[in-house]
């Protein structure tokens, strides 16, 4: 874990090397009905997720959830929620990362590791409160662009671009009726 929430002080510290550091407030995480949330365990088809970190994003006329957790091989996956509609997706490896560019709006098309992708959603977006814990350093306040594309396979590419830096996911939709939690926080 690289980042992690404290919910008795409402921080956000950064976990290094040589100790804690201060990255900033929490956010306030305003309860809304959720089909799971930290420390649940839930399955998403075949894959069994067990969910540490919970962000909150603002593009303006709502918000969307982002779930990071750790499956069964200790390995990490994000489970974004927007709408009612979920993705299920993996940090896509950084050798086939497309080249970001002003022109990936809607409708356009870009070609990833073999596959043609069509940008169906571009936006920014504010990280506006984190709650739990993560492996990789997010930031109350920090402003993203991201883009959306699919594929004819339905396979879902998210691109995260804030300032120099990128991540890219790579995963697909998830039909949320067949999304079993398998365990509750406190049951």
């Amino acid at each position: 874990m690289k980042i992690t929430t404290c919910a008795s002080c409402g921080t956000t510290l950064l976990l290094e090397d040589q100790g804690l550091r201060s990255a900033g407030a929490a956010g306030a995480m305003h309860d809304v009905p959720q089909l799971f949330d930290v420390g649940d365990t839930i399955m998403c088809g075949t894959t069994r997720i067990t969910i540490h970190g919970h962000a909150r994003f603002s593009y303006g006329r709502g918000f969307w959830e982002e779930f990071w957790g750790l499956d069964f091989h200790h390995q990490s996956v994000w489970v974004s929620v927007d709408e009612g509609d979920v993705i299920v997706q993996r940090p896509a490896p950084r050798r086939s990362w497309p080249t970001v560019t002003r022109a990936m709006t809607v409708g356009r098309d870009f070609s990833y590791d073999g596959t043609n992708y069509t940008v169906i959603e571009e936006d920014n977006a504010e990280c506006v409160a984190l709650r739990g814990s993560f492996d990789e350093v997010l930031q109350v306040g920090a402003r993203y662009r991201f883009i959306n594309a699919q594929s004819g396979a339905n396979d879902v590419l998210s691109g995260e671009i804030c300032n120099e830096d990128q991540r890219w996911f790579i995963g697909r939709w998830i039909d949320p009726f067949l999304i079993v939690n398998e365990t509750r926080r406190g049951s």
